[in-house]
């Protein structure tokens, strides 16, 4: 028996002061108030005790992840830091020396440095070293001509050396780690998780991730619940064999994810009307009939489909297959993720038919006045995007994730709570609600988040 004790305590009805909870082999026995404690603490064996100000959660659970991939960020040298090309230039020489080959570095953000790398100015800094920088959207990446060399198709690169939507998002699929480069990577982003109060995570990945996976959980070093999915092209291999969305342990088999359009950083989401610097319009790299074939299969076998859609054309489309297709009695979870451009159609719609809109609010870092969704798109455009308040107001099933840009609960509640569009910002429960998986009540497992603050700086993580 465990005591845990916080200074207030968030249940599905009300926010508890004078309360503590009692914990037994991973289960909530009770929520019972301090007047109980003397009791409790001599059947106890444990008993841990937070400051004051804390609030005890339910363990966030990231709704949108790829922490593998991130896991491999914080393994292979990260550009994050840089906050122009020159600085991201530094951290590139310094690097070089990284074991893998090509050197991968991950996570450049250039939407503020004023100039996009490029193959030239790459080759000027890495000489023979091969090279590639990722973007942090993963739609987008930049090869240096003897990186260049080692792609398996040279046409998968242009003459500047950019990489775009299949051939940078599957970048660490056509040059695999190590084996035991990939182990770190998934332990260190396990490790990040539980810092940051993550408990569980719905992970998006290839089949060298879900190995890795399942090779922590069968070395019993799998320490997060880990609903996994893969992309489409393995529904036929899912569906032979007779895997259902649901089927597994603390790693269990989620369903499959498809791409309509790309993402606004690289130009590539699918949308109506030009964007506002470039003039193109973005990428649909999935048919209308296609992504009905896909949920056909994938409704009949009982495999959950999560359709990527950023920008209004691509949201549409989306929807308008989910209406043919999908059984309005039996949605099955199938989603539209991101769905940062979704119209008020579109949010009638999906409140209609139970479709769930898996949002990522720390997207709202680049949504602020001036910032690159603007540039992209043009101020109005940009103000209207991202609308959580309507979507929730509307009656639509919403979920928050984080795409692993950065992952951090805390930091995309804050985000979603002062929202740059006043009139789409939304009240600090209901941010946390969207963040969980599970209520903090009685017969619940143990998984218990707890802060300092709401939201606020610190994170602990209490598990049974």
């Amino acid at each position: 028996m465990r005591i845990i004790k916080t200074g207030k305590i968030l249940t599905p009805d009300t926010l508890l002061e004078g309360h503590f909870i009692l914990e037994h082999g991973g289960i909530i026995e009770g929520i019972l108030p301090l007047s109980e404690m003397p009791w409790a603490e001599a059947l106890s064996d444990e008993k841990m005790e937070f400051p004051p100000d804390s609030v005890a959660l339910p363990g966030f659970f990231d709704h949108h992840a790829h922490s593998f991939g991130r896991g491999l960020s914080l393994i292979y040298p990260n550009l994050s830091a840089a906050k122009s090309l020159d600085e991201a230039g530094e951290i590139i020489r310094a690097n070089l020396d990284f074991p893998e080959r090509p050197v991968i570095f991950t996570e450049y953000d250039d939407s503020g440095w004023g100039q996009e790398p490029d193959r030239n100015w790459l080759d000027g800094i890495t000489g023979d070293v091969p090279v590639v920088l990722r973007r942090v959207c993963g739609h987008k990446a930049v090869a240096n001509t003897a990186a260049c060399r080692l792609l398996p198709n040279p046409e998968m690169a242009d003459k500047n050396g950019i990489l775009l939507e299949d051939a940078a998002l599957y970048l660490f699929n056509i040059f695999r780690p190590s084996a035991d480069t990939a182990k770190r990577a998934a332990l260190a982003a396990q490790e990040e998780c539980l810092r940051l109060g993550i408990t569980g995570i719905r992970e998006i990945g290839n089949q060298l991730a879900f190995s890795v996976w399942q090779s922590l959980e069968a070395e019993g070093l799998l320490a997060i619940s880990v609903e996994f999915y893969f992309i489409h092209t393995a529904l036929a291999h899912l569906a032979e064999l007779g895997i259902r969305t649901g089927f597994g342990g603390r790693l269990r088999i989620g369903g499959v994810k498809v791409f309509l359009d790309g993402s606004i950083g690289a130009r590539t989401a699918r949308f109506k009307r030009p964007y506002a610097d470039t003039r193109g319009r973005g990428v649909l790299t999935c048919t209308p009939d296609d992504l009905a074939a896909i949920l056909k299969t994938a409704s009949a076998a009982g495999i959950r489909v999560l359709t990527h859609a950023i920008g209004d054309e691509a949201i549409e489309m989306a929807l308008s297959v989910y209406r043919e297709t999908i059984d309005p009695g039996n949605p099955m979870g199938h989603t539209i993720e991101h769905a940062e451009a979704i119209s008020q159609k579109g949010l009638d719609m999906a409140a209609e038919m139970g479709v769930v809109l898996s949002v990522q609010p720390n997207f709202l870092q680049w949504q602020a006045p001036g910032g690159l969704y603007e540039k992209a798109l043009g101020r109005r455009r940009a103000r209207s995007l991202n609308p959580f308040r309507r979507m929730l107001g509307r009656g639509a099933r919403v979920l928050f994730g984080s795409d692993s840009m950065p992952p951090g609960p805390q930091y995309g509640i804050g985000l979603a709570i002062n929202h740059p569009n006043p009139d789409e910002r939304i009240e600090p429960l209901q941010a946390l609600a969207l963040y969980s998986e599970t209520e903090l009540t009685l017969g619940q497992p143990f998984v218990v988040t707890i802060t300092n603050g709401l939201p606020g700086d610190t994170v602990y993580s209490a598990f049974a």
